[in-house]
């Protein structure tokens, strides 16, 4: 689910996300968030609570960061959240990576999977 309010200014993407080299969906997206950018809210929250994500995503995610970097040396205030569920090191070592990559700082809650697996 992805619910951007330019109203509020708080961006939440939630779910799982499986997106492929072609997909045109973040395309959409972005222009939309380029045209936030230029007028923004004086404070942006942006919520990630992706269950699972894959490497296209992880890409798309990295490119909304930087983007989201501009609201911090414009001078606005900036909240990033991100969830983190079942202590997923490979997830947090992505969350690291994208920390040092932008310079912004994310706050991490961990959170536990509810869905049962059954064999």
């Amino acid at each position: 689910m992805i619910d951007f309010n330019g109203t509020t200014g708080e961006m939440s993407l939630t779910g799982k996300s499986i997106f492929f080299e072609k997909d045109h969906f973040w395309d959409g997206l972005f222009i939309w968030y380029m045209g936030y950018l230029r007028n923004p809210k004086d404070k942006t929250v942006l919520n990630i609570d992706l269950e699972y994500f894959n490497t296209q995503t992880s890409s798309r995610l990295m490119s909304l960061l930087k983007m989201t970097r501009f609201l911090e040396k414009k001078g606005l205030a900036l909240e990033v959240n991100w969830t983190c569920y079942d202590r997923d090191e490979d997830q947090l070592e992505l969350i690291e990576l994208f920390e040092n990559a932008t310079k912004i700082k994310i706050n991490v809650k961990h959170a536990f999977t509810t869905q049962k697996f059954v064999a």
